[in-house]
């Protein structure tokens, strides 16, 4: 009885042996998706998420990582893990990172005309079994849309931050118009410049209208709230009714910085 416990007892370290020795470098398949989750006045903060296949055929997990970005040899990004990565043997695993990016190395991209940019993700994991842990090194080059991320980013901060104030009917050569008065909350941070809407306001028991007019208006030094208008034609005239009509208000919004445009789409909901 003794024999055979000591001889499980030297497989199962043998075994354990085995896996340590053989624990290889993590191969990172692909970049499945990136967010901009805010920014100060020094950093953008990013999530990523990202596939990893194990090429050892060994299952570790991976808790603790030093993980950084670098350009020409410097440190523009510290990458954090999200939570613990379990790494598995037979299927791709999920890698999910914070990434506190140097400002003024994004707004570089996004002043150079950059849309899509290969961060060189450089740093050591360590790779943990039941009693063994290894580093493993991380050396890959991350790529990321600089520009789709920040329009994402753009369309989050700017949901529910447009209000319609005042809503009227008027009639203008023998068309009927929708002018209206809306304001705009900028919860990005940034100083923006908002230069164009294009939509469609869409009424109900009634029809559609197209936008045909809308006012600019710029976010400087950290404003957080501005007012604007836009005018929609219909294509329809309303009932002569006292009914309420609920209308859609969706399109594109444009708005620039660093002499960029970026493109977001839009909904407001309401009633007249």
């Amino acid at each position: 009885m003794l024999f055979f416990s000591i001889m499980m007892l030297s497989i199962c370290i043998a075994l354990y042996i085995y896996k340590y020795m053989y624990i290889q470098d993590i191969e990172f398949k692909e970049l499945v998706s990136a967010r901009m989750l805010g920014a100060n006045d020094k950093d953008f903060f990013l999530e990523l998420i990202w596939n990893a296949q194990n090429s050892s055929y060994t299952a570790f997990k991976i808790d603790i990582a030093e993980l950084f970005f670098y350009e020409f040899e410097e440190v523009i990004a510290r990458v954090f893990l999200d939570d613990t990565v379990y790494i598995n043997p037979f299927t791709a695993s999920v890698f999910v990172v914070n990434a506190t990016l140097n400002r003024e190395t994004y707004e570089r991209l996004i002043y150079n005309f950059i849309d899509a940019y290969a961060f060189n993700l450089i740093g050591t994991a360590k790779a943990k079994t039941l009693f063994f842990s290894k580093n493993l090194r991380i050396d890959k080059h991350i790529p990321i849309n600089i520009k789709d991320i920040y329009c994402a980013f753009l369309s989050e901060s700017f949901k529910n931050s447009i209000l319609v104030e005042n809503i009227d009917l008027i009639g203008r050569q023998n068309n009927l118009y929708i002018d209206c008065n809306i304001t705009i909350f900028n919860r990005t941070g940034f100083d923006l410049y908002i230069s164009d809407f294009e939509g469609n306001i869409y009424l109900s028991r009634v029809g559609n209208g197209v936008s045909t007019h809308f006012e600019p208006i710029r976010f400087i030094d950290n404003e957080t709230t501005n007012t604007s208008s836009m005018s929609f034609v219909l294509d329809t005239h309303i009932p002569n009714d006292t009914a309420y009509h609920r209308y859609l208000i969706e399109g594109t919004m444009t708005a620039v910085f660093w002499d960029t445009e970026f493109k977001f789409p839009i909904e407001i909901i309401g009633e007249l």
